[in-house]
């Protein structure tokens, strides 16, 4: 059964990248489908809930009846984690799941990032932006809603 490489990138990252390219051409040599998620994980207006059931779609429309190998960066390996384990997602596609290779994975870091935020009464406020320092950023920090925060608790 042929075999496809799905790429979920990590939190504000973009696509194409370095991994994505690497993955890319290596599926060509490998003989496999590439796909590489490309889903706006910087939108006020998303959440990790969002992101995953975007992800379902893109498996369930586009991977057939192949086999998948999930390759997920930071956040998005937690996203290749979630399909695995929660239940709406039906065993006709986790049969077909033969690995996920997580690189750096930041399990459930959307609740990790909203424990970071000091003083504590801005974990509540929505629309309070969180400036989390990040050496990947040009700016030093990535601004991420607390409303985002909020409505990524699972």
């Amino acid at each position: 059964m042929p075999t496809v490489i799905v790429f979920i990138p990590g939190y504000q990252s973009v696509v194409p990248s370095t991994k994505s390219k690497f993955l890319q051409t290596w599926s060509i040599e490998h003989h496999c489908r590439f796909i590489a998620f490309n889903h706006d994980f910087t939108s006020v207006h998303s959440c990790v809930g969002t992101w995953f059931h975007h992800l379902l779609s893109v498996l369930y429309e586009k991977t057939g009846n192949d086999n998948v190998i999930l390759v997920g960066a930071s956040l998005g390996a937690w996203l290749a984690l979630l399909v695995l384990i929660r239940k709406e997602v039906d065993i006709s596609l986790r049969s077909r799941i033969r690995g996920i290779l997580a690189l750096g994975m930041s399990v459930n870091g959307t609740e990790v990032w909203l424990n970071e935020i000091q003083p504590i009464e801005n974990r509540s406020n929505r629309n309070y932006i969180y400036h989390r320092p990040s050496s990947y950023s040009s700016t030093g920090f990535y601004d991420i809603p607390v409303s985002m925060l909020i409505d990524s608790k699972e």
